[in-house]
């Protein structure tokens, strides 16, 4: 192709991204094919320059040309619906890559030589991972949050994505961000038929628990009416839906890591409705994955949804911090399960997978871990027992997570507190 061709081609992406349309095939295959030229630099990726470019190449008759054999492509093994390639992820060199974008901050977006808003690879990583003769179109629910977000960033340059967003608008993220009402059935199947997933990773829900006991009628419609929902029309479209659940569905009494065959007993109302919302991910549709993590660490867009921005905030804010030396979780960086979802999305491996870090720490510990990191002051933070403090709803003990069954699949694995610590900037 040669570079007014280049041109015309990226300006025709940015067209149609920047009115809300579905880039054309022959324009993303070609663009993702010159993505690592440098014939066009970011003062010619501007959009009003570009549209104009485009405009005029339309008015000559300009049509872009997919390279020969991309329109080809192959059924491996474990492809399930028609269409649909397995294998293509590699959570291995994406996990490099967001390394390479460190420090992680929200808003941390490298543009691509195209202008096109895309996570930045690292420098020699292998793109074998990858199979970009097709592409796979990947919608992510609650794309504001914690997870979400980083879902977004991470899965730039291997999927089509579309990221959903309710009550904030996050700014800075590659891919599509719309608004949608989760709670609105024929909003979302409106929304589905629009965009036809194949994959969906639904991460929207009110994860709050204080305010899910105040408020268990609308927890309810968050969690579980929402999803039950969203399983009905992922299965009329046949797309493979990843639901992200929680440890605290457990009660914390088994005094060992908990499997993914025990049966949950969740002790307040949050953990009821991710248990009820389970239930219906394994009951309306064929192709689902139901990960269940822990505590997750990491920058969030709003800067409030980790645990070490919490613990941050109110330690910034001189308040007494009483943390438990009794209560046990297996803490994850965000980047780590961000990059395990997509893999796991992207394969062929269906059920239930534990997806947490390598070690059992009490929130103690945790505390004083983050207060190393970030270098914050420890005079405000107390150790207690879950007993000394009367809580609603009561928290579980030690829902310590045994992870064997995903780390004998995933290639990139989970790293510990200290590891995962040194991708985030100490403040």
């Amino acid at each position: 192709m040669q570079p007014k061709a280049l041109v015309c081609c990226c300006a025709r992406h940015l067209v149609e991204q920047q009115d809300g349309t579905r880039p054309g095939k022959a324009s993303m295959l070609a663009l993702e094919r010159h993505r690592s030229t440098s014939i066009l630099l970011a003062t010619t990726a501007r959009l009003t320059t570009l549209r104009a470019l485009y405009e005029q190449a339309i008015q000559q008759g300009y049509q872009a040309e997919a390279p020969q054999g991309l329109h080809q492509t192959k059924k491996g093994p474990g492809q399930g619906t028609e269409g649909r390639s397995r294998g293509c992820f590699d959570a291995k060199n994406a996990r490099a890559a967001v390394r390479a974008c460190a420090p992680i901050v929200p808003g941390d977006v490298r543009p691509s030589p195209c202008g096109i808003r895309t996570t930045a690879r690292a420098a020699g990583a292998s793109s074998t991972g990858a199979n970009h003769d097709c592409v796979k179109r990947l919608l992510v629910t609650g794309a504001s949050g914690l997870v979400g977000s980083h879902l977004l960033r991470q899965a730039a340059g291997w999927f089509e994505s579309v990221g959903t967003w309710h009550s904030f608008r996050p700014e800075g993220l590659p891919g599509r961000i719309e608004l949608l009402d989760i709670t609105d059935p024929i909003a979302v199947g409106a929304f589905l038929d629009g965009f036809q997933p194949q994959y969906i990773i639904h991460c929207a829900a009110m994860s709050d628990s204080v305010r899910a006991e105040r408020e268990p009628d609308i927890a309810r419609q968050l969690n579980v009416t929402a999803t039950a929902a969203l399983v009905r029309h992922a299965e009329r479209i046949r797309a493979r839906l990843v639901f992200l659940s929680s440890d605290v569905i457990f009660d914390g009494r088994k005094n060992a890591p908990y499997v993914e065959d025990d049966p949950p007993s969740p002790l307040g109302v949050y953990a009821a409705t991710k248990r009820d919302a389970e239930l219906a991910v394994r009951d309306g549709c064929d192709d689902w994955l139901i990960a269940r993590t822990s505590l997750i660490y990491g920058p969030s867009p709003r800067g409030d949804r980790s645990v070490n921005e919490r613990l941050g905030a109110a330690i910034g804010e001189g308040r007494r911090i009483t943390l438990f030396v009794d209560e046990f979780r297996c803490p994850i960086s965000v980047v780590d399960l961000a990059a395990a979802l997509l893999e796991l999305v992207d394969s062929p491996h269906r059920g239930v997978f534990h997806l947490a870090g390598p070690e059992r720490i009490n929130r103690y510990d945790l505390g004083l871990a983050f207060a190393r990191h970030f270098g914050w002051p420890t005079t405000t933070m107390e150790a207690c027992k879950i007993s000394d403090v009367p809580m609603s709803p009561p928290r579980p003990a030690d829902v310590t997570l045994d992870c064997r069954k995903a780390l004998a699949v995933l290639k990139a694995k989970p790293r510990g507190v200290a590891e995962g610590l040194r991708g985030l900037p100490a403040r």
